[in-house]
């Protein structure tokens, strides 16, 4: 099987809320508090807006609102607004500014921040590539417990990216981050165990997690799974389940699998 670990970018990423409690307050008792200049509120009415929660939603009103909160210094305003930046929600692309709002936040020890810094370093978005800064930033981040940067704390030790290789400690932060059923992580985690790189040998777990990670719809693991059914890996060949599991990954464009289909032709 041949082997392919991955970064993650927070494609599912939530952005970063202070409470819970903004969605029950009345959106104009809120408003109100903002427009005084309360930092949380102006933080709280851009959730509003962004999630539609009470109001129409609107991205551009959002990233308004939550420039409001991040001039004041608040980090989940801060990194949130990165986020419209970084991906043209509401304002005009512009990776400089994203980068900017993310150290703004990281240096604040906000962990997601840290994270998207790591991920602008490690492919250059906003900021000159450095493979030793995303490391440090996505450490940070996996330190307090981020999965996504676990993940892609995994993949810099897997290569050797800002880091000496060093694959027992790959193996590792794959096995924190699947703990929290991050799909690219229970696929990582399950090649290593299949692999028997890192940790000890066991392609049944390997095979548990694949499927976790493809019952997610995450195609990689869908596509790894279609080859142990072709191959009759840990259980009896199928090539019916194999087609399925390849069709499944090729349909969001996995080429691995769509070749994997032609050859089954």
């Amino acid at each position: 099987m041949k082997k392919t670990v991955y970064l993650l970018l927070g494609a599912m990423v939530l952005l970063m809320v202070p409470t819970n409690s903004w969605a029950q307050t009345p959106f104009k008792t809120t408003l109100k508090s903002a427009k005084r200049g309360d930092a949380v509120a102006q933080t709280q009415v851009g959730n509003r807006y962004f999630y539609g929660e009470g109001v129409k939603q609107s991205y551009k009103k959002a990233a308004k609102w939550y420039g409001k909160a991040a001039d004041q210094g608040v980090a989940v305003a801060q990194f949130n607004l990165g986020v419209s930046y970084f991906f043209g929600d509401g304002v005009r692309q512009n990776y400089e500014k994203a980068v900017e709002c993310f150290k703004k936040a990281a240096y604040k020890n906000h962990p997601k921040a840290q994270f998207f810094l790591g991920y602008c370093y490690a492919h250059g978005y906003g900021v000159e590539e450095d493979k030793f800064q995303s490391f440090e930033w996505y450490l940070k981040a996996a330190k307090q417990g981020d999965e996504e940067a676990q993940n892609n704390l995994g993949v810099c030790y897997y290569y050797a990216l800002g880091i000496q290789k060093d694959r027992r400690e790959a193996a590792q932060w794959f096995e924190k981050a699947q703990y929290k059923k991050l799909p690219a992580a229970l696929t990582n985690y399950g090649l290593m165990r299949y692999e028997g790189e890192g940790v000890p040998r066991n392609v049944y777990e390997s095979i548990a997690l694949f499927t976790e990670a493809a019952d997610q719809g995450y195609a990689q693991a869908q596509y790894y799974l279609g080859l142990c059914y072709m191959l009759g890996i840990a259980f009896p060949e199928n090539k019916k389940l194999a087609k399925e599991y390849f069709e499944k990954a090729a349909e969001q464009g996995h080429e691995r699998a769509k070749a994997q289909l032609e050859s089954m032709e």
